[in-house]
């Protein structure tokens, strides 16, 4: 009766010696609930800012044009045609941003005062790096001394986007012009933005557009002859527009599973290493590295392929880096207390909100 009792009192002697023990070990989950929903504010707020209209960004660089001064072009003499070129865009029968094709419905028009050149010069039209896919009849209006000389195409588009910010990405969009066979010493090629038209219903999924530019120039190409090169110069019309996404869904759906994955991973320093928690230290540790992994089949699936590194990769590496780091912790996890934890945790929040400033700033 005797030995009971002592076992008794040893045991409710270490009892207390034993929780302490654990406490000391074990981050409170005050620190990594705190820590939690400052970082989930803040990185919402930098969503919410880098997804507005006003915070449009893009890398895209259209086919690049000299822009020629009148001096420059006195040289090629001063009979002239001035043609003065419009375009309606209907509706986009195929608009995908991350494959970079598209078929557009359009209207080309031209505006040209018919003594000056010939409605056939004109027909043979097209757009750089795409394809007319259909072309209807010349539509001839008469205005005066100016003919206006309409066509309807649809046109496939093959755009080679820069995709660094993806998620973050927005995208300018080039339709280029190429009157064939017309020179800056036979036609002078003008047009504005008044004349450039968007369908307000235009199907372009779930992106927008804010933006849309125009610029007449000429393209330079090197002829090579016997006597030597030469430089020649073709009038060109670019059209451009500027897509940005609408709202933060994808990015929310890239982001958050991920943002999930490390908030639980950092949990596992609340669990008492020295009790019945310890296996689940390392499990928990173990579950967040191969949840990454399969995660990242579903990044794959809704990124461009490219062959350099974006924003979702770097995100995805910093998130793989942080899942390994706490799961080399917690194999020492009982040599660790409560105040390095709390440490580690509050600065992997930090690296992360810091990362995000940096690749969305």
């Amino acid at each position: 009766m005797d030995t009971d009792k002592s076992a008794n009192k040893m045991a409710s002697g270490d009892a207390p010696v034993k929780s302490a023990r654990s406490l000391y070990l074990s981050m409170s989950p005050l620190v990594h609930i705190i820590a939690t929903l400052v970082t989930t504010m803040v990185i919402g707020f930098i969503i919410y800012r880098a997804t507005q209209v006003e915070n449009f960004r893009t890398n895209d660089v259209g086919p690049q044009l000299l822009a020629l001064s009148p001096q420059q072009l006195a040289q090629f003499g001063t009979s002239q045609a001035d043609i003065t070129v419009n375009l309606f865009v209907r509706n986009f029968p195929k608009f995908d941003v991350i494959k970079g094709e598209f078929i557009a419905d359009m209207t080309v028009q031209f505006e040209f005062d018919a003594r000056q050149i010939s409605i056939d010069r004109l027909k043979d039209f097209a757009f750089e790096n795409a394809e007319i896919l259909k072309k209807s009849e010349p539509q001839v209006q008469l205005a005066k001394d100016t003919v206006v000389v309409s066509y309807d195409v649809r046109v496939l588009f093959n755009t080679a986007f820069d995709y660094h910010n993806f998620p973050f990405d927005g995208h300018r969009f080039f339709m280029t012009l190429i009157p064939r066979g017309i020179t800056p010493a036979e036609a002078l090629f003008a047009a504005n933005r008044e004349g450039f038209m968007l369908n307000k219903a235009l199907n372009t999924a779930s992106w927008i557009c804010v933006g849309r530019q125009v610029f007449v120039g000429y393209a330079q190409e090197k002829l090579e002859k016997r006597g030597g090169s030469q430089l020649a110069l073709y009038p060109r019309v670019q059209f451009s527009l500027d897509f940005a996404r609408d709202g933060m869904r994808h990015v929310l759906s890239l982001l958050v599973p991920m943002l999930l994955i490390f908030f639980v991973s950092l949990f596992s320093f609340t669990f008492d290493p020295l009790g019945f928690e310890n296996s689940s230290i390392i499990s928990i540790s173990i579950l967040s590295v191969t949840a990454l992994i399969g995660y990242r089949f579903v990044i794959d699936n809704m990124s461009p392929q490219t062959g350099y590194f974006m924003i979702s990769d770097q995100l995805f590496l910093l998130f793989m880096f942080i899942s390994c780091l706490v799961f080399f912790i917690n194999i020492f996890s009982a040599r660790l207390n409560k105040y390095i934890k709390s440490a580690i945790t509050c600065l992997l929040h930090l690296l992360i909100i810091g990362t995000i400033v940096y690749l969305t700033w």
